[in-house]
């Protein structure tokens, strides 16, 4: 009988392109590298356009995080909320943008 092992020891040093490196790394970390990718390119794109104003910076950086959600959803690396949750802020920043002036 074999005894569970109590981590996952998925060897990610075995793969062939980026793609298998990064599900596996996926699934080692159990699904938050897709996440902070897309935390991490949100805040990004937010502080190099905050010279603009934060009205803009905002509809830019989450235009462009909904953009790199299809990529890495297309990936497997995020699931459908955080998709849908960077469409709302789409939704959200084409809002201020009309109401702000």
């Amino acid at each position: 009988m074999k005894m569970p092992e109590p981590y996952d020891l998925t060897n990610i040093t075995n793969s062939n392109n980026f793609y298998e490196l990064m599900v596996a790394s996926n699934n080692l970390s159990e699904g938050l590298l897709g996440i902070l990718i897309l935390i991490s390119i949100f805040i990004l794109i937010y502080v190099l356009s905050s010279r603009f104003g934060a009205r803009t910076a905002f509809a830019t950086s989450s235009f462009l995080t909904a953009g790199f959600a299809i990529l890495l959803r297309v990936m497997l690396l995020i699931n459908d909320t955080f998709l849908f949750g960077s469409i709302l802020l789409v939704a959200i920043a084409y809002i201020w943008m009309k109401l702000g002036g």
